[in-house]
């Protein structure tokens, strides 16, 4: 948001940001969860080869993760941010309507077809002033290349997926491991000479997640004896930390209410009285499907 725009933000209300904050505990939650699970339930074995060449770590899972578990307070929070976003949608409609409201009409627009945007707008645009419609619009993924990059969309086909077809499934993968530490036998570079190789493990059971292998001999080796271990999530995109994912998630659930009502504030006074309904164009684009 440009430093013009920022004149025009109003804060969103306590009850939305509470709903916002509440999600936001929810990652708290889920960490200390995976401490104590990591804690409690795995521990680190070292391997050295009989002639002192190879060294392995492995991480052994005594107890599986509770994935669905995890799945539902991930689940919980991805559920506060998305109605949040909902709850402000409600609350300018409710400021802004000169009629009586059909409360199953109002929802934040989230759209990744023109028809899904031509349905909102059938049902929801009509309580609402035209500045803040077109405002909405601007942002909407499907106007936009990258959608699966659009924190927006992500929030929204995650929350429809755990809310309708089923809770995300939560792994649990080590975080990339430290440089060990050695002393060489001699100073030749072969005798310097090391490599190491870091594998991915399954949460659910372990396994060796490193393998060391020197040319000669070191006189002594540091290896890592503990790991921090991360929540995530697949997609289709790939493999997601969670933590990282909700705070993005929490951050779109605040920016795009006042980023569209400062739009719209600007707007609207920039056109003054002289705002009409057919100024939102929106005919060509949004016939067409992108």
């Amino acid at each position: 948001m440009s430093t013009q725009d920022k004149s025009y933000v109003t804060p969103l209300s306590p009850t939305v940001m509470a709903r916002v904050k509440r999600g936001l505990s929810h990652i708290e939650s889920l960490e200390h969860e995976v401490a104590t699970w990591a804690r409690e339930s795995t521990r680190i074995v070292h391997r050295k080869s009989d002639d002192g060449r190879r060294f392995e770590v492995e991480i052994q899972v005594v107890t599986p993760p509770p994935s669905n578990e995890w799945g539902q307070i991930f689940g919980d929070a991805v559920h506060k941010l998305r109605s949040a976003l909902d709850l402000w949608m409600w609350e300018k409609t409710k400021e802004q309507s000169k009629g009586d409201i059909e409360p199953r009409d109002v929802y934040f627009p989230v759209c990744t077809s023109a028809k899904a945007w031509r349905n909102w707008k059938a049902r929801t645009a009509p309580y609402l002033e035209v500045h803040l419609v077109m405002a909405l619009r601007s942002f909407q993924p499907y106007l936009h290349k990258e959608v699966k990059n659009n924190a927006l969309a992500g929030l929204h086909q995650i929350d429809n997926i755990d809310k309708h077809q089923e809770t995300i499934d939560i792994i649990v993968v080590p975080e990339s491991i430290a440089d060990i530490s050695f002393t060489p036998r001699g100073s030749t570079a072969a005798e310097r000479r090391v490599s190491m190789d870091q594998l991915e493990i399954d949460g659910e059971t372990g396994g060796v997640i490193l393998k060391v292998d020197f040319e000669q001999p070191p006189l002594d080796v540091q290896l890592p004896d503990s790991f921090r271990w991360v929540a995530a999530f697949k997609t289709a995109a790939g493999i997601h930390n969670t933590s990282d994912s909700l705070r993005i998630f929490a951050q779109a659930a605040q920016t795009y209410p006042m980023r569209a009502e400062a739009m719209a504030a600007k707007m609207k006074a920039e056109a003054g009285s002289e705002m009409r309904e057919s100024d939102d164009d929106t005919t060509d684009d949004d016939d067409c499907e992108k």
